[in-house]
């Protein structure tokens, strides 16, 4: 274990004085339609008092094709009107220290589920993710301005999950 903590790939989180996230999909409809998922995360802050309003907009597109795969891809039957249709569980892992004050998912706002995992708060939601369609989920938060460059971390995927950070420049 010790020697896995030292590789980019063991996704330890960030120490807790760091400004830190990171956003988790896990497949929750037994299929293989991740393959299909394209991700973005744009994690921005503004402002430099002691504590920071922090807005994560993550953006998931599901491009599944409307023929050609198999049961085993999609998890349904042929002719099923669902095919290609996925359902995920988000996680975004914040700032130790950080509070939600809200989740909306494609501009409407939604209950989420708030957790811990090693000293990070962790708020979640199961989306449902239409084949073709694109849901777009902002998380915003109040966390502790923290030391360092933000670390924002990308979960590997088959598509790269693209990440952009914007922070403010605070002298």
């Amino acid at each position: 274990q010790a020697q896995l903590e030292r590789w980019p790939i063991a996704g330890l989180a960030p120490p807790a004085n760091v400004p830190s996230g990171r956003v988790v999909i896990n497949d929750y409809a037994a299929d293989k339609l991740s393959f299909y998922l394209h991700s973005t995360v744009r994690w921005e802050r503004s402002d430099c008092s002691s504590e920071r309003d922090v807005k994560v907009t993550i953006t998931l597109t599901n491009d599944t094709p409307a023929t050609g795969l198999t049961k085993y891809v999609t998890g349904r039957e042929p002719g099923d009107p669902h095919v290609g249709d996925s359902v995920i569980r988000l996680d975004y892992q914040a700032t130790s220290g950080a509070v939600a004050k809200g989740v909306t998912v494609d501009g409407t706002r939604v209950p989420f589920s708030a957790g811990t995992e090693l000293g990070h708060p962790v708020y979640g939601q199961i989306l449902k993710l239409p084949r073709g369609a694109t849901r777009i989920v902002v998380i915003t938060l109040v966390e502790p301005a923290g030391t360092g460059t933000p670390q924002i971390l990308a979960q590997p995927m088959v598509n790269p999950m693209a990440v952009t950070v914007s922070d403010a420049i605070c002298s």
